[in-house]
């Protein structure tokens, strides 16, 4: 290749190699920011809200209630029933899930059994910090509540 075809390619290919690198850093910090994330979800699920939600899983228990706390991947999952109850897929437990999202942010769901009205949360927390083991357990309250009235 003569000097003059090199000249013109440079310049062509070194905004290339910018625009790849400018790519590849701006998805590592992603990454590792939703790394971080997950790091801190982990820590307060297993750090504060667990223990945190033991004496409701008892106070449950002794009620007649099955209640299991746990993580579950990006979730904590708070499964709720009594005797033969199942989820409207059929395939699982009435449960609570306060998941993150890749940004952060929790959202609440809910599985629910045929026939039991469906009542959002009255508000999603929007971060890890906000999910206090009061907010879980109102939502536990209203959940076993419509798991009475269904």
């Amino acid at each position: 290749m003569d000097e003059t075809a090199k000249t013109k390619f440079e310049p062509i290919l070194k905004r290339d190699q910018e625009e790849r690198n400018a790519i590849s850093e701006e998805q590592t910090k992603k990454k590792n920011e939703e790394e971080a994330h997950q790091a801190k979800w982990y820590a307060h699920m297993t750090g504060t809200l667990i223990p945190g939600l033991k004496s409701i899983v008892e106070w449950l228990t002794r009620s007649g209630w099955m209640c299991q706390v746990e993580p579950d991947g990006k979730a904590l999952v708070v499964r709720i029933y009594r005797g033969d109850m199942r989820a409207r897929s059929g395939a699982g437990r009435p449960e609570l899930k306060f998941d993150m999202d890749d940004k952060g942010r929790i959202l609440t769901r809910q599985t629910l059994p045929p026939g039991a009205p469906h009542a959002g949360p009255d508000n999603d927390p929007s971060t890890v910090e906000d999910l206090t083991v009061d907010f879980v357990e109102g939502q536990i309250f209203q959940f076993v509540e419509l798991l009475v009235i269904g």
